[in-house]
């Protein structure tokens, strides 16, 4: 057995199963958005310089495909790492967005801001939770893995 086809804990299991459902909601989110007429989907983007209208597209691809090993995969660890992955980028982002000084809120959440009509400071302050939800709950998740990988390694060679 290896990391990546490892099983995860119950925890971890619930993790993913949250995680896919966000990431669903947030993925078919964006994809909703691109379709809109808004001029920010027209703006480039600080960090890549595409339209983002694009980026919201790729990413909200990623998001959904992420959500589907999630919830679908019998490739636990590998779901938990790509989590931990998408989780990584957004963080990375969020962190360049902050050293352009990027002024208008972030279209993390897609559409659901107006959907719910919530303000753009709260949608930033449910990214964050959101981010520091997959951060945590990955990281979590792939330490007790490898601890489980580690553990049945060192029974086999006893």
């Amino acid at each position: 057995m290896n990391l990546l086809t490892a099983k995860v804990s119950p925890n971890g299991r619930r993790f993913l199963i949250a995680a896919g459902i966000i990431l669903t909601i947030t993925g078919l989110a964006k994809l909703f958005t691109v379709n809109g007429d808004t001029t920010l989907l027209r703006v480039a983007d600080p960090i890549f310089g595409v339209e983002f209208r694009y980026l919201m597209l790729a990413v909200g691809l990623a998001e959904l495909v992420i959500a589907g090993f999630c919830l679908f995969s019998k490739w636990e660890a590998l779901s938990t790492m790509m989590v931990a992955w998408i989780a990584t980028g957004f963080l990375v982002y969020q962190i360049g967005i902050r050293t352009v000084d990027w002024e208008r809120p972030c279209g993390c959440l897609g559409n659901l801001t107006d959907v719910f009509k919530i303000s753009p400071q709260f949608a930033e302050l449910i990214s964050i939770f959101l981010l520091g939800f997959f951060l945590l709950g990955s990281a979590t998740s792939i330490l007790a893995s490898f601890l489980q990988v580690g553990e049945k390694k060192s029974m086999m060679q006893r």
